[in-house]
């Protein structure tokens, strides 16, 4: 299966927005999965609202990260975006049971559990140098 999921950079007061799976406590960027016919951003989008209730702008594409991992076997390409929240959205709050919102310090991105490890280093990576992003888990 190859699935197409987009995901948000969210950078504010040197912290970044995760995701995290409350039962298995690792953390992920914010998104999810684009439609079938859907446009990557709108797909961002309709993700942000459903998950956490806020609006999102000023959304500019940083890159790819493909990956693959599970049983059965999931091959994923991960549109990466850098986003805005709209001041005028209200906070954000978890509309879905099983995830919750944390606001990390970069300086801190080296203790979460993410999965996998190399592509946390990347982010940190990011967060210095804001270079676009091109990486793969698959050799």
């Amino acid at each position: 299966m190859i699935e197409i999921i987009s995901r948000a950079f969210i950078l504010k007061d040197n912290k970044l927005l995760f995701c995290k799976a409350i039962k298995a406590g690792h953390y992920y960027l914010p998104g999810g999965h684009v439609e079938f016919g859907e446009n990557a951003e709108v797909a961002l989008k309709r993700e942000m609202m459903e998950e956490c209730g806020v609006r999102i702008k000023n959304i500019n594409f940083i890159g790819v990260f493909e990956n693959k991992w599970g049983d059965p076997i999931h091959h994923e390409y991960n549109m990466l975006y850098t986003v805005d929240l709209d001041p005028d959205s209200a906070g954000i709050i978890s509309k879905e049971s099983h995830i919750d919102f944390e606001w990390v310090d970069i300086e801190k991105l080296g203790e979460i559990i993410f999965y996998p490890k190399e592509f946390l280093d990347r982010i940190i990576q990011w967060c210095k140098d804001k270079e676009n992003i091109y990486f793969s888990t698959i050799k």
